[in-house]
């Protein structure tokens, strides 16, 4: 059941809305890589989830409950957004199911070797994550048990790690960056 909202009463719904994500931001995202939305995903769903929320301010009953209802538009993002990876997985499945005749040619990378040189001026904690979740093959739950910390600590951890690192090697690769610094030359200087 839908009610009319007048000017005055929708921004001060939207303020107070945008207010409570504001607040409550870190947890929020914690919470939607808990539900199992990758550390890179779950800010863009959050900003999605305050969109979809303000867009249907009008189906909100009762003032008094909106965070309560944002919980939910954000579980239902989180739901809807693992159900589009499925239908994406099983997609990919079926072609290449349909397509073992074609041979892809092996594509060998040459990683940038800048990340060696930034990772060591990145806070510490947030170096060892990147150490010891992207460097290393041992997974996250045992590195969590190992470093004395929550596994869902570790995930935002890294998730906070990987932007800073992002970050920092957009300001040193610059045009190798924004090619994901696949075929790196930037450091190729640095490495001869």
């Amino acid at each position: 059941m839908s009610r009319q909202i007048h000017d005055e009463e929708g921004r001060a719904l939207v303020e107070k809305l945008e207010d409570h994500v504001r607040r409550n931001r870190d947890r929020l995202i914690a919470q939607l890589i808990g539900w199992g939305v990758a550390p890179d995903r779950a800010e863009d769903l959050l900003h999605d989830s305050v969109v979809g929320a303000i867009t249907a301010l009008s189906q909100l009953e009762d003032d008094s409950q909106l965070e309560g209802w944002f919980h939910r538009i954000l579980r239902n993002k989180a739901v809807d957004h693992h159900r589009k990876k499925n239908r994406e997985r099983l997609g990919n499945n079926k072609w290449a199911r349909q397509s073992r005749r074609f041979v892809v040619p092996e594509f060998q990378p040459n990683p940038c070797q800048c990340v060696h040189e930034i990772i060591p001026t990145l806070k510490p904690e947030y170096a060892e994550a990147i150490r010891d979740v992207e460097m290393s093959d041992d997974e996250m739950r045992d590195v969590a048990a190992r470093i004395g910390i929550s596994y869902n600590n570790l995930k935002v951890r890294v998730h906070r790690a990987r932007r800073k690192l992002r970050e920092r090697l957009e300001k040193t690769c610059a045009k190798c960056a924004e090619q994901g610094c696949i075929d790196c030359t930037c450091g190729k200087g640095k490495r001869d």
